[in-house]
């Protein structure tokens, strides 16, 4: 997932390169990274202990099973998702200003929607809390691909970036609630 991540920053660079590097591209390039960053948070930002130590305390049948499930199946999806982002990305690039094909935005909002769907599943198998928030700004990722085609790649880029940062603060936020009501 690392190594993805770190593509689709370099598809950002290349996509930029042999541009006119002008605000547009600019601020493009930064909601690209921006996207990418917050994506990389949802993933790697405090789970990775849980995760583990939800695997280590199930019994063996099942941890071959949730393993497979989380770090298979799910990582499949969310891998593809990335992969549509920085192709969309780039793509986007090209025409910050302009509305975008249907491919392109569809790459763009479709990443974004695929990659939080296999998110979600992930943090459902390995029982990392409320799946649904992720599974709700994967729908709200495709309306992207509205605005894209309509409006402008800039702002599917920034509607993207929002609907990710907005689930995570609304997430930080009821998990902080919850540890209040336990504590």
């Amino acid at each position: 997932m690392l190594i993805a991540f770190g593509e689709s920053v370099v598809a950002t660079g290349i996509g930029a390169s042999g541009l006119v590097f002008d605000a547009g591209v600019a601020g493009a390039a930064l909601l690209g990274l921006t996207l990418t960053a917050a994506l990389w948070w949802t993933h790697f930002g405090d789970d990775d202990d849980r995760a583990e130590h939800t695997l280590r305390s199930a019994a063996v049948p099942e941890r071959a099973q949730m393993a497979i499930n989380a770090y298979f199946y799910a990582y499949i999806v969310m891998l593809f998702g990335v992969i549509a982002i920085a192709a969309g990305v780039r793509l986007s690039l090209e025409h910050v200003t302009e509305t975008l094909a249907i491919g392109p935005a569809l790459l763009l909002g479709g990443g974004v929607a695929l990659y939080l769907s296999g998110d979600a599943v992930f943090r459902n198998v390995m029982r990392l809390g409320r799946a649904g928030y992720r599974a709700m700004a994967a729908v709200l990722s495709l309306a992207a691909v509205a605005l894209a085609v309509t409006v402008s790649a800039a702002t599917a880029l920034a509607t993207l970036v929002v609907i990710v940062v907005v689930t995570l603060a609304i997430e930080g936020r009821a998990a902080a609630a919850r540890e209040r009501v336990t504590a």
